[in-house]
């Protein structure tokens, strides 16, 4: 009877330990499903149920990676097949949300400038999978997801910057704009933390949990585009401390990455 319960135990453990492994790709293939209802959302026109869906998107990519990690399941072919998830809802998702917002008034520059946006994408995923960073810290030009969402942020508080002194980031030559600059930047060789070099104590990811649901909470019943200001700290952030780097040091961080 021992060994008949011995090996039942080892068998609900494997099982156990199966399950973990899968845990990871769920959150990976969620990620693919929401940039494919993100464009369904597009094409319909409810817009801003599309940017929604980019944002579930980054946050099931944000988690895909942590869980792999932290179950120890990662692989070449989760690494692969992330790569190929995010080109649904981070490279081609958010070229069909702008172009379905300014359909009716994009020009053919514009409609250019979103092929570009796709095919800077394409590489930046292309480029991160082939050369693998040795740096955990950084990465090498600005990230799809991170760009992918602060597109969306614009989309999700446009009414907000359709009153205010930024309105020109929601006219169609406006966003043209910014859609070309982050198509830059994804492509460029300008470090953007990556935040996985950082290990946080219990306490400060609960205090970071519960400040961000507030400002969240704030944000959203004030109309402040809080996410929108995150995101364009964070690229500020990194391209000034990239400008004001030593020519040293920028050289060593590049070999690094």
């Amino acid at each position: 009877m021992a060994i008949t319960l011995r090996s039942v135990a080892q068998m609900s453990g494997r099982r156990c330990k199966k399950s973990l492994f899968l845990i990871p790709y769920y959150f990976t293939f969620a990620n693919a499903l929401f940039g494919f209802i993100s464009v369904i959302e597009s094409v319909q026109g409810n817009l801003i149920k599309a940017a929604c869906y980019i944002g579930l998107a980054a946050l099931a990519d944000a988690l895909d990676g942590r869980l792999a990690r932290a179950f120890g399941s990662s692989s070449y072919l989760g690494a692969e097949l992330d790569g190929l998830c995010d080109a649904i809802s981070f490279c081609f998702a958010p070229t069909i949300l702008i172009y379905s917002l300014f359909q009716t008034t994009i020009s053919s520059v514009g409609i250019g400038v979103l092929g570009f946006y796709l095919c800077a994408g394409l590489f930046r995923l292309a480029k991160f999978n082939v050369t693998q960073s040795s740096s955990k810290a950084y990465f090498s030009g600005l990230c799809t997801p991170v760009s992918a969402f602060f597109l969306a942020t614009l989309v999700l508080y446009y009414d907000w910057f359709a009153q205010s002194a930024f309105w020109f980031l929601v006219h169609v030559n406006g966003m043209v704009f910014v859609v070309g600059i982050l198509s830059f930047l994804m492509i460029s060789a300008i470090p953007f933390s990556s935040f996985k070099a950082t290990r946080y104590s219990p306490s400060l990811v609960y205090l970071i949990v519960v400040l961000g649901s507030l400002l969240s909470i704030v944000s959203w019943r004030w109309g402040i585009p809080l996410l929108f200001l995150l995101l364009v700290s964070y690229i500020f952030y990194s391209i000034g401390m990239w400008l004001i780097m030593p020519s040293r040091m920028k050289r060593k961080v590049k070999k690094i990455m």
